[in-house]
C-alpha cells in the first residue's frame, strides 16, 4: 500500500479531540476521520473509541511499545480505508520526524517481525465454537451478519469502531486480558468497567501467528496485534483450544473470572507446546 502524505495531519498546538476539527470546512468529523493521540500519562495504555465529537480515537500512553511501529500501522491502516488521520503528538515531539520514522520502520504484512508473537489467542463463546468446529474456519463479524448467523457488530455498537473493522478477526497476544473481555462484554450486553471481571468462559484458540503473517492474511492497524480478513481457517492455523472442560474444577463457589481462565488456560497450553 502506498503511504498517502494527503491522508494524515499534524494537529494545531493546543487543539482537543473535541473540539471542532481544524482540517474541515465546517469544523466536523464524519466517518472519514480518524486521530492517533499520544497521551501525556507516563504508561502503555491503548484506548479507543468514538468521541461525542464523532471522531474516532487511538490513545497510546507514552510508554507503548513500539510505538513508532504501531503508529505507521495504523497510518497506513486508515489511510487505506479511506479515512483521513489527525495524529496528535506531545509538544516536545517532532511530529514530522516522528512520522517519517514510524512508516519506514513499519515492514510490509507478509514479513514476520522480531518482536511478533509466535502464538496469538481469539476467544469464543462455546456455542460459536460449534458453528466454527463445524464450517473449519472463523469468519468475521461481517461475515457472520451476511450468513445471518449472529449479531456480532459488539465494537461498533460498545465503543463507535469503524464498519470495516467488523470485517476482521481480530487476535491478541496469549497474555492480554482482551480476547476474554470481549466475550465477557458480550454476555454481558455492554461495555463492562474493569477487564477483570466474572463471566462464564467459553474457548481460547491459539494460532500460530508466524504461519499466518508468512501466508500473507496478517493485517496491521496499529490497534491489535494482528487481524484477518473475512476468514482465517483452522487448518494449518490453529495448535490449540482450550475450555473449561480441558482444566481442573474451580474450588467450591470460586467463580470463573477473565483473569482466572486466562492464567490456567495459558498455563495449560504452555505445557502441551511450551512458551515460545
Amino acid at each position: 500500500m502506498a503511504d498517502d502524505p494527503a491522508g494524515w495531519f499534524v494537529a494545531p498546538t493546543g487543539w482537543e479531540p473535541d473540539q471542532p476539527n481544524p482540517f474541515s470546512a465546517d469544523g466536523t468529523y464524519a466517518e472519514g476521520w480518524s486521530c492517533l493521540q499520544l497521551s501525556a500519562a507516563d504508561d502503555d495504555v491503548v484506548c479507543n473509541g468514538r468521541r461525542p465529537s464523532g471522531l474516532y480515537m487511538a490513545t497510546f500512553g507514552r510508554r507503548t511499545q513500539h510505538l513508532r511501529e504501531r503508529l505507521g500501522d495504523f497510518l497506513r491502516y486508515e489511510t487505506g480505508h479511506g479515512r483521513r488521520v489527525i495524529v496528535a503528538l506531545q509538544q516536545d515531539t517532532d511530529a514530522e520526524s516522528f512520522i517519517a520514522e514510524a512508516l519506514a520502520q513499519t515492514s510490509l504484512s507478509t514479513s514476520v517481525r522480531p518482536h511478533d508473537p509466535r502464538w496469538v489467542v481469539h476467544s469464543t463463546t462455546i456455542e460459536a465454537w460449534m458453528m466454527i468446529e463445524r464450517c473449519g474456519e472463523l469468519r468475521s463479524a461481517a461475515t457472520l451478519a451476511g450468513l445471518e448467523s449472529l449479531d456480532t457488530t459488539l465494537g461498533e455498537r460498545l465503543v463507535g469502531d469503524p464498519p470495516d473493522y467488523a470485517q476482521y478477526v481480530a487476535l491478541g497476544t496469549t497474555e492480554a486480558i482482551g480476547p476474554e473481555f470481549v466475550v465477557a462484554c458480550r454476555q454481558a450486553g455492554k461495555m463492562l468497567p474493569n477487564p477483570d471481571t466474572e463471566y462464564q468462559p467459553g474457548v481460547r484458540l491459539y494460532f500460530d501467528a508466524h504461519l499466518i503473517i508468512q501466508a500473507g492474511l496478517a493485517v496491521r492497524d496499529g490497534l491489535h496485534t494482528l487481524k484477518v480478513r473475512d476468514r482465517l481457517p483452522l487448518q494449518p492455523y490453529l495448535v490449540a483450544k482450550i475450555g473449561v472442560d480441558d482444566l481442573p474444577p474451580l474450588a467450591s463457589g470460586q467463580p470463573w473470572t477473565t483473569t482466572e481462565f486466562l492464567r490456567r488456560a495459558n498455563g495449560l497450553f504452555e505445557s502441551r507446546l511450551g512458551p515460545q
